[in-house]
């Protein structure tokens, strides 16, 4: 509970007991007036491929036009990818918080969506490697391993969370003999 905090930074104390690390960090402390509008609600929109969910009055109404776009347009790339059809419309929530680097699929795709992103992510390699998950469930098969979906998502997308060099990188991997073989990450 902050809300006897004065807005600006402040210091966090964190340790793991018994006996473990203690570390500080640092936060910034927005003041109360910078919080959504307590008038706001949920609001949707639909496009080609999905129902769209977002906040009234956050950054993802403001560029609602957009978004839509590049959601159509990332599900357009991952069906043709996949050649496989979307079974009915995703549904995707914009959210104006970030959590982990992003994004996330659970029965729907989660977006984070603020401008003060500070994950350093891009909005539509998000959408795009969520498409993948929701798309490579949709065509079946029981126990897939973690490893292999994730994979796939991060394949097809060219990166995780943004673009990545991902051939380049496994190739270092491999010169600096760091590279782990499937048959040894299947084992372990």
């Amino acid at each position: 509970d902050t809300k006897g905090l004065p807005a600006g930074e402040q210091t966090l104390s964190f340790g793991i007991q018994p006996d473990g690390p203690e570390w500080q960090e640092t936060v910034l402390l927005k003041p109360a007036s910078s919080q959504p509008d307590p008038q706001a609600v949920w609001a949707s929109t639909v496009t080609n491929c999905c129902e769209i969910f977002y906040i009234t009055g956050t950054d993802a109404q403001r560029d609602l036009k957009s978004l839509t776009q590049i959601v159509d347009q990332q599900a357009e790339d991952v069906t043709a990818r996949l050649q496989a059809d979307l079974n009915g419309q995703i549904t995707i929530f914009f959210l104006p918080r970030l959590l982990g680097h992003g994004g996330f699929t659970n029965n729907g795709i989660y977006i984070s969506y603020l401008d003060e992103n500070y994950a350093g992510n891009t909005t539509s390699q998000v959408i795009h490697h969520e498409l993948v998950h929701i798309l490579d469930a949709s065509l079946g098969g029981e126990m897939l391993p973690s490893m292999l979906v994730e994979g796939l998502a991060v394949y097809l997308s060219g990166g995780h969370f943004k673009s990545e060099a991902l051939l380049p990188r496994a190739a270092a991997l491999l010169g600096m003999e760091e590279y782990i073989s499937l048959k040894k990450l299947a084992d372990d």
